[in-house]
């Protein structure tokens, strides 16, 4: 699932009309480039894409394609804002989510008229890590499956665990950072710090996941908003800690 990031602000700040056409931009542009991609579109208007992939053709590389081509799609987005090329207000970004799953697809009739069903968990749950990256300060997100089979192309690193469908359920999401072939060292030396914050965070070792996440830092000036929400959270604590006195 593909959707303009801050599409809410958008609709407060522009007029309809201007609002409209932002979002005409939006969704020729990235249906394109999803069926360019071999992604069939189940759906395309105000509530963002659908784009699934491995249908009609099964495509054991489904997962690994969906999030090449989210990742670049969002970069493109957002470097297309940052040059000031972009038609559209400068800060009008895209967000993605996707999950991997199983799916029913099926020819139906409706009225006298036949479209495609699709249907399945996948679709509900990378809508939501579509809407979860306006939290976290992320571009992408993957569902731990789409991790699973796509792990092998991509540096990325854990964020969170998000609610499913069923609210007992819960799902590990995930950042790519960086395709495999294209990263750094440095990419890949961060995204280790980073992992291990995240487990210490959750063992609640405050002061050693600080320290972790202090060395996940990149060059000054770089933007790293999943960092900063985590480096927000441990301050506090990390400062609590330094300024409690020893036992004696």
């Amino acid at each position: 699932v593909c959707d303009i990031a801050n599409k809410h602000d958008l609709a407060e700040e522009c007029e309809p009309a201007v609002f409209a056409e932002i979002t005409e931009k939006f969704l020729a542009h990235a249906t394109e480039a999803f069926r360019k991609a071999g992604a069939y579109i189940e759906s395309a208007g105000g509530e963002g894409i659908v784009a699934i992939f491995g249908f009609p053709e099964s495509d054991k590389q489904h997962a690994e394609k969906a999030t090449r081509k989210a990742m670049a799609l969002t970069q493109a987005f957002s470097d297309s804002s940052k040059s000031g090329k972009s038609d559209g207000p400068t800060n009008a970004g895209v967000h993605a989510g996707v999950s991997s799953g199983m799916m029913i697809m099926a020819p139906v009739k409706n009225n006298g008229q036949r479209s495609m069903l699709a249907t399945g968990e996948p679709v509900e749950l990378a809508r939501r890590f579509c809407i979860a990256n306006r939290f976290y300060g992320s571009r992408v997100l993957l569902g731990p499956r789409t991790f699973e089979l796509a792990s092998k192309i991509l540096v990325a690193r854990p964020i969170d665990f998000l609610s499913g469908v069923d609210v007992r359920e819960r799902h590990e999401i995930y950042e790519p950072v960086a395709l495999a072939l294209e990263a750094s060292r440095d990419q890949i030396t961060r995204r280790d710090a980073f992992w291990n914050g995240v487990v210490l965070y959750r063992e609640k070792r405050w002061a050693e996941a600080y320290s972790q996440f202090q060395n996940a830092r990149g060059p000054e000036g770089e933007e790293d908003r999943p960092l900063q929400l985590y480096l927000r959270r441990l301050e506090p604590l990390a400062l609590q800690l330094t300024n409690t006195p020893l036992d004696e």
